[in-house]
């Protein structure tokens, strides 16, 4: 079964590593949709 995560973001830069890094170490399979609500830190830099 495939898990979709939705995660909703804006001026996130200091939260948004260590969201993505926990959801790597899981061992189901999953998708990730990020929403961006135009950010101006560095969020959008650490998505890519």
């Amino acid at each position: 079964m495939l898990v979709s995560v939705v995660i909703t973001t804006k001026n996130e830069e200091k939260n948004i590593g260590d969201l993505l890094e926990s959801l790597v170490i899981q061992e189901k399979p999953f998708e990730v949709v990020i929403v961006d609500s135009e950010s101006r830190d560095g969020t959008q830099n650490i998505i890519k």
